[in-house]
């Protein structure tokens, strides 16, 4: 923080954004693949954000812009570790928001959906990525990096002035609704509405 302050003469803001996925079942995870996702996932973006809130305190003004995930919302199979980090963040950054938003420092969240990665698309298999994930995104596609970043930009601005312990889901509405499927298309078929694309 000290070089980021010497380099750029002052500090704004902060989007803490490491993070790894290990999966395992849980009955057979070991520690270190329980304490890897956690230290990085967890634990790195509380000890960032710490280091980033004493200068922006010092200052009365500043925004923090942390990564949840739709995970947050949920459990997945195998990502007993992942889950449990992200439903971390999003406890950790509506925390931080209540004990530092009267001191000037906002803290705020983005939950995505699957981002069009390396990580995604090596770590996805491609069937349960076409037909879970993007099947039950009204979208109907993963999220480019391009739009999670906007959304993280707009959260650090003054826009986003009275936006504060907010975890924005951006997500391509797969958390809107539930039972989808076909992109939120089932219901609307079975009732032969302009959704239908049982004929398509």
């Amino acid at each position: 923080m000290a070089e980021a302050v010497r380099a750029f003469g002052r500090l704004d803001g902060a989007v803490p954004s490491a993070g790894i996925a290990r999966a395992a079942p849980a009955e057979a995870m070991s520690d270190a693949l329980w304490g890897d996702v956690i230290g990085i996932n967890l634990t790195g973006v509380f000890v960032t954000c710490r280091a980033v809130g004493r200068v922006l305190l010092e200052r009365g003004a500043g925004a923090i812009v942390t990564l949840a995930s739709i995970t947050a919302k949920g459990g997945q199979p195998g990502r007993a570790n992942y889950a449990a980090a992200k439903w971390g963040i999003a406890g950790l950054t509506k925390s931080l928001a209540v004990e530092w938003g009267h001191r000037g420092v906002r803290v705020n969240g983005v939950a995505p959906n699957g981002v069009d990665t390396p990580m995604v698309r090596d770590g996805i298999p491609p069937e349960f990525l076409a037909g879970v994930m993007l099947d039950r995104t009204p979208l109907g596609r993963l999220a480019q990096p391009e739009e999670i970043a906007a959304a993280i930009a707009f959260l650090l601005s003054d826009d986003a002035a009275y936006i504060n312990g907010a975890v924005l889901e951006v997500d391509g509405g797969l958390t809107a609704g539930f039972l989808t499927h076909r992109h939120g298309a089932d219901f609307a078929s079975k009732a032969g509405g302009p959704n239908d694309r049982s004929r398509a």
